[in-house]
Order: structure tokens, then C-alpha cells, then sequence
């Protein structure tokens, strides 16, 4: 008996309209994806995102803070036109896919939506906080797909804190969704080269995108094959790291790593 899969997401492109195509592409024979359910409105700002967003700024400085506006199409934008992603409506038509909009991700709403899909599993791609009572639903929880290193890298864009620590890999973890973020078990996982490019962002965007295709092969892997979901075992002894944008300081030592490394990767 198939899988019955659904996929949770708040945006119009982005990872998953992505690996939706990717998973089509790769013809699954084990499940389905039987509906993408897109939450079209960002949660109310609270006071308490407005703290941390104060806190974020007083962290990282004014410096920062624009150099991570500048920086932020390097890894969504720029991406999406690096591997020509469709959107995300015009996908599910074609393969046949049903999309379901809601107002809110943790509501009532979506709630009533993943009860009446009576889904094994959810993937979440492109979110923020699930509430438990979201990501409870489904016969088999959620899963969700980071697209770094875990434990090591919880939080953290792609490419750029891997550069901070003079590595040349980056990578995705697959795993499940718990109330403490990027802290669920590990089903998948894959370290992945980084592509040195003639730029730092053209780095991160061609790299994100070969990490994103390897994602969406891994987590067909993981639907086609694991029916009896299977915990990876993780070294106790791995280090936990925490990470946000990047302050003034910390991104000129990246882009000072990311030369140093790009011209030793291409002697």
C-alpha cells in the first residue's frame, strides 16, 4: 500500500515547488503525493517577534542586518532562477497534485485541512514554527528538510557559517519536527561539496541548488524505500552549534575563508 504524502509549505516557488517536480520526475512507485497545502499569510507580529527581531538587531548591528537584506535572494531568489523553478499551482496541475491554500500555517484551518487528508506523512519545506498540533496530525508526524549539517549547523543558511569555519562541505539533514527546532531525530543525511564560483554569492546560489537536487533525491530515497522509519545514529560527542545572520565582521571573515578556500580548491 502507498504512502499518502503531503507537503506543507509557504511559498509560491522556492524548495517546494522544487523537490514537488523532483519527486514527479523521479516516478515514485511506493507513494504519492497527494496534496500540497500552502499557507499564503505570514503569522501576526507579535510583541515577542518584534523582542527577537530588537535583539537580532542589537547582535548582529545595523551593518549586518542590511548586508543580510543583500544577501537574502542568494538563497531563495537566485536560486529559483538558477534551476528555473516553475510555481508552485502550475506544478501541482501537472502532475496532478491538489493544492490547498490556507490563511495560516499553525490554524484552525490547516488543522481541518491534514484531518480530512488523512495523510501517512508531511514534509515540511519553506517553513517557519509548526505548532504540535500541526505537525501531529499526520499518521506518521512531519518531517522536515534543513539544508545544512545537523546537529552542528541548527538555524543556519547554507554555505555561508560552513565558510566561517573553513570547511569546504555543506550539506542537508532530514528530520523529524518537534516543538524545538531543527532538534528532531535524523532519518537522512548527506554532506555535499561546496561549488566555488567566481563570486561569494554565485557560490552560495550554485551550491544551494546542487544541495537542494540532492536533498530531493535523498527524501525520495527516504519515501520510496523507508517505510519503517529509521533513526540515523548521531556522535553524542558532535557539537551543537546555534547560528543567525551574520554580523558585519563575521561575513568579511567568510568572504575572506571563501577566497582563501576557492583558490585552494581550484589549484
Amino acid at each position: 500500500m502507498k504512502w499518502k504524502v503531503g507537503i506543507i509549505t509557504s511559498f509560491d516557488r522556492g524548495v517546494a515547488a522544487h523537490h514537488l517536480q523532483r519527486l514527479h520526475d523521479l516516478v515514485p512507485e511506493n507513494f504519492e503525493v497527494a496534496c500540497v497545502i500552502q499557507a499564503t499569510n505570514p503569522p501576526p507580529r507579535s510583541r515577542q517577534f518584534w523582542r527577537r527581531k530588537i535583539l537580532k538587531l542589537l547582535q548582529i548591528g545595523v551593518l549586518g542586518t542590511l548586508n543580510g537584506i543583500r544577501m537574502r535572494p542568494w538563497f531563495n531568489a537566485h536560486v529559483e532562477e538558477h534551476l528555473n523553478i516553475r510555481e508552485l499551482k502550475a506544478i501541482c496541475e501537472a502532475v496532478g497534485c491538489d493544492h490547498i491554500t490556507v490563511d495560516q500555517l499553525n490554524s484552525d484551518e490547516t488543522r481541518r485541512v491534514l484531518l480530512d487528508s488523512s495523510l501517512d506523512i508531511a514534509i515540511s519545506l519553506g517553513n517557519g514554527f509548526i505548532a504540535p498540533s500541526v505537525f501531529s496530525i499526520p499518521r506518521l508526524g512531519m518531517l522536515n528538510i534543513h539544508h545544512e549539517v545537523l546537529p552542528e549547523y541548527q538555524n543556519a543558511q547554507s554555505v555561508i557559517w560552513q565558510l566561517y569555519h573553513r570547511s569546504n562541505q555543506t550539506g542537508y539533514s532530514i528530520h523529524q519536527i518537534t516543538k524545538n527546532i531543527d532538534q528532531g531525530q535524523i532519518v537522512d543525511q548527506q554532506t555535499i561539496p561546496i561549488s566555488f564560483q567566481a563570486s561569494l554569492s554565485q557560490t552560495i546560489t550554485s551550491t544551494i541548488g546542487n544541495v537542494w537536487e540532492e536533498s530531493a533525491k535523498g527524501l525520495h530515497q527516504l519515501l520510496e524505500h523507508g517505510q519503517e522509519l529509521k533513526t540515523l545514529p548521531i556522535d553524542s560527542n558532535r557539537k551543537t552549534g546555534h547560528f543567525t545572520t551574520p554580523s558585519g565582521l563575521q561575513f568579511y571573515r567568510i568572504w575572506r575563508r571563501w577566497r582563501r578556500l576557492k583558490s585552494m580548491n581550484h589549484r
